[in-house]
């Protein structure tokens, strides 16, 4: 498990779709492939900050 930066913001799946430009079906087939891994509460997902970052400057 990778740790967690306390001071890494979490982002909705809107804002990930906004800063991306993906659609909602990507961004899950993203998220079944490994390439994103949200964090859950309950039924909700939240992404970390630094990750879509570092996905958006690839």
């Amino acid at each position: 498990m990778e740790p967690i930066n306390i001071n890494d913001r979490l982002m909705r799946l809107a804002e990930v779709m906004e800063i991306t430009s993906l659609s909602k079906t990507t961004i899950y087939r993203y998220i079944e492939k490994g390439f994103l891994k949200p964090v859950r509460f309950g039924r909700t997902i939240r992404f970390r900050a630094s990750e879509i970052k570092a996905m958006v400057e690839q």
